[in-house]
């Protein structure tokens, strides 16, 4: 079986090789429907399985992730540019928030959908601090603007997480247990 990750993101492409995953990935064939309410978990897993499944096919592993952040009663996707970024950072600036991961892997024989979720406290920054952020960043296609991976790391007093890929969006304990739960401890390194 050949492991095949739905997404077009080199960052979590590079964390799976990172993790000695050998994998080839593609963009999924999905249009992802916005969050109407419900639960967000619920919501991250079938936009997770929705990517997966639209590259499913004989031979294949197929991991599907999405993440999305929930601050109060709002949701945050992927800002897209500048302007939302700056405005979602504002949203955050100061609080707490929920990081929500969906994880789902397809075989031609089995689906398995997974969820997890960290809390993050982003400092109190002032509007040039948050501008000079998104210019230095960029995170427009991350959701609620931010890469923790980069500068990002200093908007943050305090992160509440037992995997640190989640808040990339790669939880690598989830993708470990998932794949071995479902037999393919082969594809682990």
């Amino acid at each position: 079986m050949d492991l095949v990750l739905a997404s077009t993101a080199a960052w979590r492409s590079e964390a799976l090789s990172r993790l000695g995953l050998k994998h080839k990935a593609m963009a999924p064939q999905f249009e992802e429907p916005p969050f109407v309410g419900g639960k967000l978990e619920d919501h991250v897993r079938a936009l997770a399985l929705g990517k997966a499944k639209s590259l499913a096919g004989p031979g294949l592993v197929v991991l599907g992730f999405d993440q999305m952040i929930e601050v109060g009663t709002q949701v945050l996707g992927k800002p897209g540019n500048f302007e939302n970024a700056l405005a979602q950072l504002r949203l955050l600036n100061g609080k707490r928030h929920r990081l929500v991961n969906g994880l789902a892997v397809v075989t031609p024989d089995q689906t398995l959908q997974l969820w997890d979720q960290c809390f993050l406290t982003m400092r109190s920054l002032s509007e040039p601090e948050l501008c000079y952020y998104l210019e230095q960043d960029q995170p427009f296609g991350c959701a609620g603007s931010y890469k923790i991976e980069g500068l990002g790391a200093s908007l943050f007093e305090s992160v509440e997480v037992s995997d640190l890929g989640s808040i990339v969006g790669l939880p690598t304990n989830l993708v470990g247990n998932a794949l071995r739960s479902l037999g393919f401890s082969n594809l682990l390194p």
